[in-house]
């Protein structure tokens, strides 16, 4: 890197941030100016001739690549990797884990944000690049309030609002004054992100309580299934960051453990399915004899013309569920008498309550015998990580609707003039966006709407 950069960002050493926890770093700029802003950021923090080592390519979320990267890349005179992730394809982080993602928000997505930020491992760090011609947007408004209380309560520990101003990345934090980004803080990023590349390095994998249970249970009730010829459906959720996919490889091992089981898994993508097919293979040497990957459209096909043999030993697994069609899950029902099947709960388009409300019907009046289990504390990050909690603020997810819809509780005055609820007549009226900024409680309440439905 050149000599320009390590004086962009070494200036001041204020950091009192700890690299166990995972950091989000909002890069605000000009026009057009922030995703080469964000670059130069990575850039400067993933500097190998200042004794940092890369270990993977960065996932690069935006409509396309920085023009800063494309001009090095045809040069061939850096080493920083970027892997492009089309804006419209960001639902590939499911499943997956990452020590640094870049997200150009143009505008912010909420569902994106939150997907990206649920995939990064203890120690890593999220980049998120906006342009300020979006900071006026109504949703950025309601953004940049919860970020302005997050960087009160963990700035200069996760969370930083930075905008670069000539040679320096300047914290946009108010209680701090204008403080230019220090040496101190990136060597504590490099730090962080040492700790999560040695994390998704080693392999080990240590069951928690949770997940040796859940695994042991499902494969009682599977065996179960098969003495006594009953259909058995197993359904796992989590929210993202539990150790769902390990859980599922777990399971697959034990279930290879007899020579003569075998199993089919799907994903929505072959990239969502890496994390559990890494952990079978380091623990399992005959894996690719006894365990077939396949896309849900190609299994479907393969069983309508019967070129895969349907046995009872056979155990059919498909992980991340809520971005699957819905027309697809209810064929899926009919593929194998013996199914687990796993899904995030979290987010919005399919995900979320509303999924496992739909869903769950189904496999109960399909299948024999239904049973559920829940995945609950974080293997990803750390316990104490707040970034899960700042980043469900931001995008609403941790508005459960049992808050809002207690009878305990009065509803909110502000609620009550969509829908009256003291009487039978139902009062229809358009809300935009500047009245949901300017009203919190019923954009709780309308908001809740997209992830219980």
């Amino acid at each position: 890197m050149s000599e320009r950069n390590d004086a962009a960002l070494l200036t001041k050493d204020t950091c009192d941030c700890s690299p166990k926890y995972r950091k989000l770093l909002i890069v605000e700029s000009a026009e057009n100016q922030a995703a080469e802003d964000a670059f130069a950021l990575i850039n400067t923090i993933l500097d190998s001739e200042d004794g940092y080592t890369q270990q993977s390519p960065v996932p690069w979320i935006a409509e396309e690549l920085p023009s800063a990267y494309t001009d090095m890349q045809r040069g061939d005179s850096g080493k920083l990797m970027l892997a492009h992730i089309h804006s419209q394809r960001a639902n590939q982080l499911l499943g997956t884990s990452n020590t640094l993602i870049c997200y150009v928000a143009s505008p912010v997505n909420a569902n994106i944000l939150a997907s990206a930020a649920g995939s990064i491992i203890g120690g890593g760090i999220l980049v998120v690049a906006v342009d300020w011609k979006f900071t006026a947007s109504n949703y950025f408004r309601f953004l940049s309030s919860r970020l302005q209380s997050a960087v009160a309560s963990y700035g200069g520990m996760c969370v930083y609002r930075l905008h670069k101003k000539g040679e320096h990345y300047i914290r946009l934090d108010p209680s701090q004054g204008e403080q230019a980004l220090g040496k101190n803080e990136i060597d504590l990023f490099r730090q962080g992100l040492d700790r999560a590349n040695k994390r998704a390095r080693d392999r080990v994998v240590r069951a928690s309580d949770t997940q040796a249970s859940f695994v042991a249970s499902s494969v009682s009730k599977l065996q179960r299934g098969i003495s006594l010829e009953q259909s058995i459906a197993v359904l796992l959720h989590a929210r993202r960051g539990r150790g769902k996919s390990t859980a599922l490889a777990l399971l697959i091992n034990e279930w290879l453990s007899d020579p003569e089981r075998t199993v089919l898994f799907s994903a929505p993508s072959r990239r969502q399915a890496e994390s559990v097919l890494e952990i079978v293979q380091d623990v399992r040497a005959d894996w690719r004899d006894r365990l077939l990957f396949l896309s849900l459209d190609d299994l479907i096909e393969k069983k309508r013309r019967a070129a895969i043999a349907v046995t009872p030993n056979q155990l059919l697994v498909i992980d991340e569920a809520a971005a699957i069609a819905t027309s697809l899950l209810q064929t899926v029902n009919r593929l194998s008498r013996r199914l687990v099947i796993a899904t995030t709960t979290e987010g919005y388009e399919g995900s979320g309550q509303g999924f496992l409300t739909r869903y769950i019907s189904q496999l109960k009046d399909h299948f024999d015998s239904f049973y559920q289990s829940e995945l609950g504390e974080a293997m990803r990050w750390e316990r104490d990580d707040p970034l899960e909690q700042i980043v469900d603020d931001c995008c609403g997810l941790s508005w459960r609707s049992a808050e809002f819809e207690s009878d305990t509780q009065p509803a909110a005055e502000e609620s009550t003039t969509c829908i009256s609820r003291s009487s039978s007549e139902v009062v229809v009226r358009k809300i935009d966006a500047q009245e949901l900024v300017q009203n919190p409680a019923l954009t709780r309440d309308i908001h809740q709407l997209l992830i219980d439905a």
